[in-house]
């Protein structure tokens, strides 16, 4: 007897993992009071083809939406679905530090994950991908007059 189409796809969820995000922020520190601009390096989309047992499995990933951990005890912040952020002073995803130190930013890549095989379709609920900028610095600036 032949497993059913969404037993094929999920026997195929655990190979079809969307990449990671490659974050970053320039120039890699920030300064308090000043927007650090983060781009994420995500990607918009990933499919997976496979042959099955019923015959070609598609499965297909789409960017959904960012959330961003700033390491500032602040919490996850959802970003405005289909923003990847960019680079100062367009970029849509920043965040202002108010204290010095050294923080852990994580990003999580949420995606939209549809499968397709033997006349049928679905979804894969709560797909994402993470990764951090470890041990990123915020700095404070002074102005000295003399």
């Amino acid at each position: 007897m032949l497993p059913s189409p969404e037993q094929v796809a999920l026997s195929y969820r655990e190979l079809a993992q969307p990449p990671a995000p490659e974050p970053w922020i320039a120039p890699g520190r920030a300064i308090t009071g000043l927007p650090a601009y983060l781009e994420s390096g995500g990607r918009r989309a990933q499919d997976f083809p496979f042959d099955t047992v019923l015959g070609p499995l598609r499965i297909s990933a789409a960017f959904s939406h960012l959330t961003v951990d700033w390491g500032d005890g602040s919490g996850p912040r959802r970003y405005a679905d289909g923003d990847l952020g960019g680079p100062y002073p367009d970029g849509g995803i920043s965040w202002v530090y108010t204290d010095v130190g050294v923080v852990d930013v994580t990003v999580v890549q949420h995606w939209t994950v549809t499968w397709s095989v033997g006349g049928e379709s679905g979804t894969f609920e709560d797909v994402t991908s993470q990764a951090s900028i470890p041990a990123f610095e915020v700095g404070q600036v002074q102005a000295v007059l003399g």
